[in-house]
């Protein structure tokens, strides 16, 4: 090593021992303010929120084995490649509400069968965790409503509506 590189080694190593001194002290002063317990509640948080995840992974499977038997897919199932499946069954195994659990599983299903029409993305995962249970009910009245009625555009804004379909809307409205 040349004595430049040496001597930033050697500043690295240096402000290293002091962050690992710094976190020592924090450590014993979060002791010393809230008990010896405090040592245990990280590791109590942990064992939670593992044990969380795994019941909602186990519901999660569950339901997705049901849409798999419903398109006659089970067992003929691709995989989902790293990039999607882990963000997916990272972000999937957080949701407690049984509409948008439903929705992940979906995804899921979607991603898996051999026969998708279109691919699923990673963006797909964004937009699912970022919705409460309400955003995912009038999703699926949306959906709900456009298979009810194939030829209506639902969410046709009215400037783009014919006068007769405005004046429809209207009288929908009044």
């Amino acid at each position: 090593m040349t004595a430049p590189y040496e001597k930033a080694a050697e500043e690295a190593a240096k402000a290293g021992g002091k962050l690992v001194d710094a976190g020592r002290e924090l450590a014993a002063f979060a002791r010393t303010v809230l008990g010896a317990g405090f040592a245990e509640l990280g590791g109590a948080f942990a064992d939670w929120a593992s044990a969380y995840r795994y019941e909602q992974a186990v519901k999660l499977a569950e339901r997705v084995h049901r849409a798999h038997q419903r398109r006659g897919i089970a067992g003929h199932t691709v995989p989902i490649p790293p990039r999607l499946g882990i963000p997916l069954l990272q972000q999937a195994t957080l949701e407690d509400d049984g509409a948008l659990l439903d929705m992940w599983a979906g995804l899921i299903s979607n991603a898996t069968d051999p026969h998708r029409r279109t691919e699923a993305r990673r963006s797909y995962c964004g937009l699912l965790s970022s919705m409460e249970p309400l955003d995912a009910l009038v999703l699926r009245e949306l959906y709900v409503c456009k298979i009810d009625n194939p030829g209506r555009e639902v969410l046709k804004p009215p400037h783009l509506m014919t006068e007769e379909e405005l004046a429809q809307y209207r009288r929908a409205m009044a």
